[in-house]
């Protein structure tokens, strides 16, 4: 598990990168944001199945930031 920067825009905010291992071995890259605003609380998970160990996975933050902006 490593800790990754969270977007701006929300009172707290924490992104996670970490990779999940399925029962028959197969290990798949996910990046986990989760963020307060006001009494509302959001996660943004994105599972990158493709994608290679060590690879720069993004979810984007665009994406991130609408949802965000619906919040309030």
């Amino acid at each position: 598990m490593t800790k990754t920067l969270a977007p701006a825009g929300a009172d707290e905010a924490m992104g996670l990168e970490v990779t999940v291992t399925a029962a028959d071995g197969f290990r798949t890259p996910m990046k986990i944001t989760v963020a307060r605003k006001g009494a509302t609380l959001a996660y943004f998970p994105a599972v990158f199945p493709e994608s290679k160990q060590g690879r720069d996975l993004t979810l984007p933050e665009e994406f991130v930031m609408a949802q965000l902006g619906k919040i309030g």
